[in-house]
């Protein structure tokens, strides 16, 4: 029988961050698309992916996915977070704030 946590947003959005700041990315990325399959309207989660794509040089990824994250949850760069002055936190903050999917 599984853990019930093992499906918690909170869990695996830590789980996913920890992931990254260990290098970790495919891994982490993992994590978050597990999160955002079935919880779509997580914030962290996208918060999570805009980091990873952000790490990995992909700026205009980290911005879509920056996006989504501050369309569902404005305030998703306002609480600071144990890697808030690392280089990507820095550059994910520094992205602009009308950045939006293009078609």
């Amino acid at each position: 029988m599984s853990d019930p946590r093992s499906d918690e947003p909170r869990l695996l959005d830590a789980l996913a961050a920890s992931l990254r700041e260990q290098g970790k990315l495919d891994a982490a990325e993992a994590v978050v698309r597990r999160v955002l399959q079935r919880h779509p309207r997580d914030a962290g989660a996208y918060k999570n992916l805009a980091l990873i794509e952000a790490d990995r040089g992909r700026v205009r990824l980290a911005e879509i996915a920056l996006a989504s994250a501050r369309k569902l949850d404005p305030r998703t760069l306002a609480s600071p977070t144990r890697s808030a002055s690392s280089p990507c936190a820095t550059a994910i903050r520094s992205l602009p704030a009308s950045a939006s999917p293009r078609r």
